[in-house]
């Protein structure tokens, strides 16, 4: 669809009077901006510094729809897009181009006016004693159950994702794992059966047959986790890819303490030089004076290249800290530091990021 005409769209629902909001339908949405710094190091020299004020992925305005069918059986749909809160534009391949700009080779940008948004999630189905079922662009549960809900700097430049506390972001297979959504899938999610639950997306057209699975039993002093990703058979793709993942949660003092732990392992399957990544994620998560949170993150990744024979088998580490301060449900400021280091090629790399942000979600 045409960025415009759907800038338009979007627009025009957000406009609608409160009276026809009323009903099935809600608006939301979350805005974000950051301030960071960034100093790179190799072999303990220093070799840059850059700033940047950023969304960093948290931008999305969405739309969700439930009807109530009776017997406990509900209709359900949403549409989910992202949308970037320091220069209003979505796009990628638009960064830093005005509307029309010569230098934009593809001509992708020339018709972007106002804000550019792209897709997140898209879904409809069916809810009810059965649990839920659903189709179109769906979460992963790989992504959804741990990863990026035991970061609660997830979305920011202090995230652990692709940053070797969690997979994602670098590498194929990333839409699968800790990034993105996958399109034309048919998912369900069970009821909780006592803590228990499971979930399950597929792909189920010619020569796709993709699968996200995962289980999780979840009480309110500990939770634990398995989940699975593979792409399946998509002709399209250059490189196969899979990773499991396992995990889980223990929570103290009411769950003011969250204590999470993960270790996942991805097989890039075909590719020349596969390095078949592990990550190890460590994070503490604590609540004190009822508005302030403190956050102390640790993760490792070890690249172990079994096809080449060159020596180009690394490991990287993760350090995050920070804290989150929230002045509501729906308003927050948060502030901290990340290191990420690795020896690639045998030589010591090193950035460290200083970071403040604040973040706005809305609902209608």
């Amino acid at each position: 669809m045409n960025k415009q005409l759907l800038a338009v769209a979007l627009a025009s629902a957000v406009a609608l009077p409160a009276t026809a909001m009323a009903g099935d339908l809600t608006v939301y949405g979350q805005a974000q901006i950051e301030v960071s710094n960034t100093s790179f190091d190799k072999d303990n020299e220093s070799i840059d510094s850059v700033t940047e004020v950023a969304d960093n992925a948290r931008g999305r305005v969405g739309f969700k729809a439930t009807e109530d069918l009776g017997g406990k059986l509900k209709g359900i749909a949403k549409m989910e897009f992202k949308v970037d809160t320091a220069d209003g534009d979505a796009d990628a391949a638009c960064k830093d181009l005005e509307p029309k700009d010569t230098a934009d080779p593809t001509g992708a940008c020339k018709n972007t006016v106002g804000i550019s948004i792209t897709k997140r999630e898209m879904m409809v189905g069916l809810k009810g004693v059965f649990g839920q079922f659903e189709g179109g662009r769906l979460k992963t549960p790989y992504k959804y159950t741990g990863g990026v809900k035991y970061d609660p700097f997830v979305a920011t430049a202090l995230e652990a994702r692709g940053t070797a506390g969690m997979s994602g972001k670098t590498g194929k297979g990333k839409s699968m794992g800790h990034n993105g959504f996958h399109s034309n899938m048919l998912g369900w999610r069970s009821p909780n059966w006592g803590g228990f639950d499971l979930q399950a997306i597929y792909g189920v057209e010619t020569d796709d047959g993709s699968y996200s699975v995962a289980a999780k039993w979840s009480i309110p002093v500990v939770e634990l986790f398995v989940a699975a990703n593979d792409d399946g058979d998509l002709a399209s793709k250059t490189v196969s890819y899979s990773a499991v993942k396992a995990g889980g949660q223990v929570r103290l003092g009411g769950g003011n303490h969250k204590i999470s732990l993960q270790y996942e392992m991805t097989d890039l399957g075909n590719e020349a030089d596969k390095s078949d990544p592990t990550h190890l994620f460590l994070g503490y998560d604590g609540k004190f004076g009822g508005k302030t949170h403190f956050v102390a993150q640790l993760g490792f990744a070890d690249h172990d290249n079994t096809t080449s024979t060159a020596n180009d088998s690394y490991a990287e580490v993760y350090y995050s800290v920070g804290a989150i301060y929230k002045f509501s449900k729906q308003t927050r400021v948060f502030g901290g530091f990340r290191i990420t280091g690795d020896d690639i090629e045998n030589e010591n790399n090193a950035s460290m990021t200083w970071s403040v942000g604040i973040r706005k979600d809305f609902k209608s």
